[in-house]
């Protein structure tokens, strides 16, 4: 089995995650990609 790796890229709404990820998948010779929406806790508590 060949060494393989996950890169998650995480930001902002609007700041090109779509973009940069399918530009390094396209520069490959196999990838995916995976879209998950995440709502993350804030400071307050709930």
């Amino acid at each position: 089995m060949q060494n393989s790796r996950v890169t998650a890229v995480l930001g902002p709404t609007n700041t090109g995650k779509t973009h940069y990820a399918i530009e390094r998948m396209l520069s490959h010779r196999t990838g995916a990609v995976s879209y998950t929406h995440l709502t993350l806790p804030t400071n307050r508590e709930v």
